[in-house]
């Protein structure tokens, strides 16, 4: 009966340990959920983004890949946010 609890427990610790893993990503917003958005971030930083869909995250949000290779959150329903879009998809056209 004790190695059973001890068992448990271990497994309880361990399961408690992943699930707020999640949680501390919030500095790493590519392996987990966003938690809250930045309010700007210039274009000039920007290499990238990933549209996060609404599945296990309660937040829907845009995901940018800066050039240091930093993730940020931003809403996507802010007006910076859908035009830095346009402009990451818009191909840059040399004079």
């Amino acid at each position: 009966m004790t190695k059973v609890t001890v068992s448990l427990c271990a497994l309880l610790g361990l399961l408690l340990v992943l699930a707020s893993e999640g949680e501390t990503r919030v500095g790493t917003p590519s392996r987990g959920c966003c938690t809250r958005f930045i309010k700007d971030l210039p274009l000039n930083r920007i290499r990238g983004f990933i549209e996060e869909r609404q599945g296990i995250c309660r937040l829907k949000a845009v995901k940018f890949i800066t050039i240091k290779g930093k993730v940020v959150c931003a809403n996507p329903n802010d007006q910076w946010v859908k035009d830095a879009k346009e402009f990451i998809r818009t191909p840059t056209v040399a004079p």
